[in-house]
């Protein structure tokens, strides 16, 4: 795989760490929230093991069980699974 790729998928994971921890933030300090549809929408574009490790770490969202299984689903439905299957030799 080229590495521009990898470099990407890094990218999107980190921004995905942040932006749930941004919505951390925002809910122990009473602000506006991030919405969970943009949570979701970043864990759909390959942001997966950045929500899944913010999850963990923050210990945000983790208790909430519609939100985990909707996360679980958008990491099933990730184009980048599709994208590593058609890349990969």
């Amino acid at each position: 795989m080229p590495s521009w790729f990898w470099w990407g998928l890094l990218a999107i994971n980190v921004a995905t760490f942040v932006v749930f921890g941004i919505d951390k933030l925002c809910a122990r300090f009473a602000r506006q929230r991030v919405r969970e549809s943009t949570l979701l929408w970043w864990t759909l574009l390959g942001g997966f093991v950045g929500a899944f490790c913010a999850i963990g770490l923050f210990r945000h969202k983790s208790s909430k069980q519609r939100f985990l299984w909707r996360a679980m689903f958008c990491t099933l439905l990730s184009p980048l699974w599709l994208l590593l299957w058609f890349v990969h030799p």
